[in-house]
């Protein structure tokens, strides 16, 4: 089977080093330079390409005139885009001989669009969706090769999600390789009468809206944490990026946003942060970061009696 393969993140290194392991090595690969290193889930592709001796190209745009070329001049069976933030062009989709395979993190059609997992995090859903789809000019809108479900614990954050669809995408290429060989992966058209879109992220949309119930708060924190940009909100001007929360539902009286003060729980490993009225409940920060310094344990009760009665930026 001759592959091209594109991608940048750490999905794209764990297909790719299984493929190789299977016996498919790429016959050319391209990924990111390290100037989009600061991009949420970058994966150097070069200890790959060395390992394995197969040719890597660094590029920004997947449509750059060089990879048309090569795709001419190879003429592969496969071209497969697996953890690459850009829609690829008409032009590049018809080359290979089978067709241009790319991966969602949606149940689609629902949900096309960017950011699938931290959406399918920050909307509370309980389950998600790996979806292996044939690449078409416009996003995601491709017949479907393979779709599977995962659960989603109300423990779960952007981090075990990633490392959930990371593995379930790496199974599903790895079972389809038979019929990836001989060309015979089934297509099923998505039904765009039920299409859904999911807007763009960036980290500037990680501000913290406090009028928002504390469940909802909850899981947008969890949704935005790393890998991801964080949630993040000001208090006398210093910017505060949640990494990890908790919550409490109940009747509350103060203002969303107000730091009630130091929260403990006792258990084999106790856990320490800063209380703060919620629209709803208490929400616990666990984990957070100032500056270059994250804070937890202990360090959380000294901003906890230093921040206590003040308020939360709205």
């Amino acid at each position: 089977m001759k592959v091209v393969f594109a991608g940048g993140m750490t999905i794209s290194a764990q297909i790719l080093d299984m493929l190789c392991r299977e016996g498919e090595i790429p016959v050319h690969t391209f990924g990111y330079p390290p100037s989009l290193a600061h991009r949420s889930n970058y994966m150097s592709l070069d200890s790959l390409a060395e390992q394995y001796n197969f040719p890597l190209t660094k590029l920004k745009d997947i449509n750059d005139l060089c990879v048309l070329n090569i795709l001419k001049r190879v003429k592969p069976d496969w071209f497969f885009v697996f953890g690459w933030s850009q829609l690829v062009k008409k032009e590049l989709l018809t080359i290979a001989k089978y067709g241009t395979l790319g991966l969602h993190m949606s149940k689609l059609p629902e949900g096309r669009g960017r950011a699938p997992v931290a959406w399918t995090i920050i909307k509370g859903k309980t389950e998600g969706c790996v979806s292996l789809i044939w690449l078409e000019p416009e996003a995601d809108s491709g017949p479907i090769a393979v779709q599977r479900t995962y659960q989603i614990s109300p423990f779960d954050d952007a981090g075990s999600v990633v490392n959930k669809v990371n593995l379930i995408a790496c199974e599903i290429i790895k079972e389809s390789l038979s019929d990836l060989r001989k060309g015979s992966l089934q297509k099923i058209n998505q039904d765009d009468s039920n299409a859904s879109y999911w807007e763009k992220r960036t980290p500037e949309d990680g501000i913290i809206n406090w009028s928002l119930p504390v469940r909802n708060l909850y899981n947008f924190i969890r949704g935005t944490t790393s890998p991801f940009p964080g949630a993040f909100a000001y208090i006398d001007g210093i910017k505060v990026i949640v990494w990890k929360s908790g919550m409490i539902e109940m009747d509350i009286a103060m203002l969303p946003g107000t730091i009630i003060g130091e929260y403990f729980a006792h258990d084999n490993e106790p856990e320490m942060g800063i209380a703060v009225a919620s629209n709803g409940g208490i929400l616990i920060l666990k984990k957070i970061k100032i500056g270059n310094e994250v804070l937890s344990g202990k360090s959380l009760l000294e901003k906890a009696n230093l921040w206590k009665g003040k308020q939360f930026d709205s």
